[in-house]
């Protein structure tokens, strides 16, 4: 099973409402904004790396090999593609819900 610290979900979602990608609403959860800010390819890419490092140091710590945080990753991406989740840029998500359960891979 590969877990995330709880600790690194807050952070990550402390972020993403500051940024103004999603939406913290009291009893609901998060929701991807449709008025948030667009990133550019560099913020974009700034905050790819700094979410991979933490997955990368966290992964590192718990023993994982970089193939299995791969293949993770690779079947997460897939899976939120596969669910409409895989919108390009510009295109909108209002009310989209997100969440960060925990699978056995």
């Amino acid at each position: 099973m590969l877990a995330i610290n709880p600790t690194t979900v807050v952070r990550v979602y402390t972020e993403l409402e500051r940024e103004g990608v999603i939406e913290m609403r009291h009893g609901k959860g998060a929701f991807v904004t449709d008025s948030g800010r667009r990133m550019t390819a560099a913020e974009r890419d700034k905050s790819l790396r700094l979410l991979a490092r933490q997955l990368a140091v966290e992964a590192t710590q718990m023993g994982a090999p970089a193939s299995q945080v791969l293949k993770v990753v690779r079947e997460e991406l897939a899976d939120f593609a596969g669910r409409g989740g895989g919108r390009g840029a510009g295109e909108s998500v209002s009310g989209t819900k997100v969440s960060h359960e925990r699978s056995d891979y």
